[in-house]
């Protein structure tokens, strides 16, 4: 046996010596530079490829079986050039092969040049003009003449096949190992040429080095390069990356990983005003293909002042699901917004905007992202609610609840005062300007309105805006291929709520727009004492309107608005009411009464105010305006025309009972006497102009009252005649009876 065993050796280091003598003699007597022509045409007669060696071509056998290609060039037909390529090293060991272990030395591409050019729709420089010509099966099968190596691998093929269907022992063919030194693409470039469109990218000092390459171990990776977008001959953006990675490649059970991933981007761009913004992103990822799912582990990724975390994980190829969550930490818009480049947002509360933040879990499939658990955070104001978006059709569910919002601190500054409580923008001292025409141009934008699709509910505890305190906010919007309905709009404010419905119908031409208001019992003083400073009014305001217009412009809108709109107000009181003054001058000039109008109470309560309004194509029509004032009565009626910016309103005061708390005693002839003031002109005309009270009334009054003197004075005139003709009439007739009878004939009494 111990002679067997020696026999075998012997016989195995005698072929090995054969094998590496034949190595020697053909790397001697064979030169492979002598085959370029050949190997140039048999690439152009199986690719379609062009290609050039023009440097040396190198090779050994044993022990290594090595190849080294130097100055290559290669392109299909009369296209653009595809590559070129300085040097490519590679070698094989043979011995191991025979122990199906493939070990390689290092791998290197140095110099390589990748151009690929898009000149149309149809044509680029990196698939053949025309495919090289192939045989058909029926003419290549029955006429190919197989080699002894032909006959080897078949033969190795069909044993192979026999072993694994048959039920005998044969073992399986254990996997090929791999073992590589190291791999090394350096100073490599790549462009990308779009002739259509003149887009232009390059990428320049690619290199790519690996540490020892064997599977189911951790492979170091280093990457990076330089990209560059160009706009004409100019690079209008830069990228420089630079990644490092431990590869793990595990064949057998499908499994790969990129542990401890670390990348750098740098960012230079005209868009930040040439200046650099870094990104970097670290994470494990790992992908399981027998269990079809990719996981990012310790996910963190940064950019300027932004700083997101979580893990995130994507399941089942065929139709995939993702999961996980997502955290992006506090951070300051403004500063983010001057790292990009961009100005920042000016608000009324300067420490606005300084604390944002995002948190959510995800879920989903390819065709919808979802954002569960999604946590908004605003300065002090806090949202939650969940978010899902289509990746295909763009369908937007929104629900977010807040607590509260205020408004105002994220508002532009006012313009700053001056002393006198001016804006600092002096007066031009120009006069007003005429008014302009309702503008025809587009006010929603139709194409949006079409194409959206959104379905979105939220909800705010309180919110503060332009001074006004609401609570309970509720807004529910649906949008679908041009149909927008705001079912709710909702919201309690000053002691009363607000309920609002809006519909938009964009999917025909013109659009309409329908508008249904509910107010009820708001507490009108309080509210404009919170936006206006003023208490000049007072009162419980009620409102409905149902209004509907067509087109897409002011001018359509203004001269198709039809509906019904009606206000009620009571128990109110009105301030500074210069009705008063005027009402009490033109009695102080009938009556001559002597009061100072200036004492004249100039509060005014009322117990009710109320109107209703028909509207037809923007003209709206007023009859029934009534409001019971302290001792007066207020009517109103007329129309304003809103097309042509125009009204045509009277309103009408009278007096009931003494004036304004006694304080303008008034004479009972000029009780319930209405008092008219006519407001007629443009939207334009100064106020003074616009509303005057009607003084023919006065003249009325003053003519009334003379009338009454003069025919008090004949009153007096003949009671006095009468008297005097009774006496002497009584001496002549015999007595006064007689006399009184007479006289009664005389004047009829």
């Amino acid at each position: 046996m111990k002679g067997l065993v020696k026999l075998l050796l012997g016989l195995v280091a005698l072929i090995v010596v054969l094998t590496g003598a034949a190595g020697v003699l053909l790397g001697a007597l064979f030169d492979p530079n002598d085959y370029k022509t050949e190997i140039s045409q048999l690439a152009e007669e199986k690719a379609g490829v062009s290609l050039q060696i023009n440097g040396d071509i190198n090779w050994s056998v044993f022990p290594w079986l090595g190849l080294e290609l130097n100055q290559v060039r290669a392109r299909f037909g009369d296209q653009p050039e595809l590559a070129v390529l300085n040097q490519v090293q590679l070698a094989v060991r043979l011995p191991a092969l025979l122990e199906r272990r493939l070990e390689m030395q290092s791998i290197v591409v140095d110099g390589l040049q990748l151009n690929l050019v898009q000149q149309d729709e149809t044509r680029n420089n990196w698939t053949p003009v025309s495919a090289p010509a192939q045989t058909t099966p029926a003419q290549t099968t029955p006429a190919r003449t197989t080699t002894s190596a032909d006959s080897t691998v078949i033969n190795n093929t069909a044993s192979n096949n026999t072993d694994s269907n048959s039920t005998g022992s044969s073992p399986a063919v254990p996997p090929l190992e791999l073992a590589i030194e190291s791999t090394a693409v350096t100073n490599a470039k790549l462009s990308f040429e779009d002739q259509r469109s003149g887009q232009r990218i390059r990428l320049t000092d690619l290199q790519l080095e690996t540490g020892k390459v064997v599977l189911d171990e951790q492979i170091p990776l280093q990457l990076q390069f330089t990209a560059f977008q160009f706009d004409g001959e100019k690079a209008s953006n830069q990228l420089q990356a630079k990644l490092t990675t431990d590869l793990l490649l595990d064949m057998t059970r499908q499994r790969y990983q990129l542990g401890n991933l670390n990348s750098i981007l740098t960012i230079t761009a005209a868009a930040l005003d040439n200046n650099s913004l870094q990104l970097t992103l670290n994470s494990d990822i790992t992908a399981d293909l027998n269990r079809q799912i990719v996981l990012l582990d310790q996910l963190r990724v940064s950019l300027a002042n932004l700083d997101l975390s979580g893990d995130l994980a994507l399941e089942n190829f065929a139709t995939p699901r993702i999961s996980g969550q997502l955290a992006l930490a506090t951070f300051d818009l403004n500063q983010l917004l001057q790292q990009l480049g961009q100005p920042a947002v000016v608000t009324t509360d300067p420490q606005a905007l300084k604390a944002l933040s995002l948190s959510t879990r995800l879920g989903g499939t390819a065709n919808m992202l979802d954002l569960r658990q999604l946590v908004l955070k605003l300065d002090d104001t806090t949202f939650n609610g969940a978010l899902a978006y289509g990746l295909t059709n763009g369908k937007l569910n929104l629900s977010l609840a807040g607590d509260r919002l205020d408004i105002d601190r994220y508002l532009p500054p006012k313009p700053e005062q001056t002393a006198a409580g001016e804006s600092t923008p002096a007066d031009t001292g120009t006069a007003a300007q005429p008014m302009q025409p309702w503008s025809k141009a587009p006010l929603l934008p139709v194409d949006t309105l079409q194409s959206l699709a959104l379905k979105a509910e939220l909800k705010l505890a309180a919110l503060k805006a332009g001074n006004m305190e609401m609570q309970n906010l509720a807004l529910q919007v649906t949008a679908d291929r041009g149909l927008i309905q705001v079912s709710k709009i909702n919201l309690d404010m000053y002691g009363g709520t607000v309920r609002n419905r809006v519909t938009v119908d964009a999917r025909k031409t013109p659009l309409t727009i329908r508008t249904r208001k509910d107010i009820r019992n708001i507490q009108i003083g309080d509210l404009l004492q919170a936006t206006a400073q003023t208490d000049t009014l007072s009162g419980t305001l009620s409102s409905t309107s149902d209004l509907t217009t067509r087109g897409n412009s002011m001018h359509a809108i203004m001269n198709s608005l039809s509906g019904q709109a009606s206000f009620r107000m009571k128990d109110g009181e009105v301030r500074g009411l210069d009705m008063a003054q005027t009402i009490c001058q033109g009695m102080n000039t009938v009556g001559a009464l002597g009061v100072n109008v200036q004492d004249v109470d100039r509060s005014t309560p009322f117990a009710d105010m109320s109107a209703s309004t028909v509207i037809t194509n923007g003209k709206v029509q007023n009859n029934d305006l009534n409001a019971n004032l302290d001792s007066l009565q207020l009517r109103g009626n007329g129309n304003v025309n809103l097309p042509q910016q125009s009204l045509n309103y009277r309103l009408g005061l009278t007096i009931n009972d003494n004036l304004f708390k006694k304080t303008c005693r008034i004479p009972g002839k000029i009780e319930d006497v209405e008092w008219p003031v006519d407001c007629k002109g443009r939207f334009d005309t100064p106020p003074a102009e616009l509303c005057k009270p009607d003084l023919g009334v006065f003249e009325d009054i003053l003519k009334a009252k003379a009338q009454a003197r003069v025919q008090e004075k004949l009153d007096e005139e003949k009671a006095k005649i009468k008297e005097k003709l009774t006496e002497k009439l009584s001496e002549k007739l015999g007595g006064e009876d007689a006399a009184k009878q007479l006289l009664r004939g005389l004047f009829g009494q």
